[in-house]
């Protein structure tokens, strides 16, 4: 018998494979090219549905999000992430 936990599956590839990872949700690159407008720290609105938004404190730039495997946050969304800097 198998115990070892089952990863979820990717949201891109579905891989079960490889390690889930956190993507920076804008670039940290991007942090030089606006540290003289924005501040260190903010508010971030999530809506669910028919719901009115809830608002959330957060720092720019350090906010992350997840579902992603390594291979991919790593692979192709890096390039993106290249080519859009």
């Amino acid at each position: 018998m198998n115990d070892a936990p089952v990863r979820k599956p990717c949201i891109f590839c579905g891989s079960t494979e490889n390690k889930l990872t956190n993507q920076h949700v804008f670039a940290e690159q991007l942090r030089k090219r606006f540290e003289d407008v924005i501040g260190e720290e903010g508010v971030t609105s999530i809506r669910t549905g028919s719901e009115p938004p809830r608002e959330f404190p957060s720092a720019p730039f350090a906010d992350k999000i997840g579902g992603f495997c390594n291979k991919c946050n790593e692979g192709w969304m890096e390039d993106i992430e290249n080519q859009a800097i």
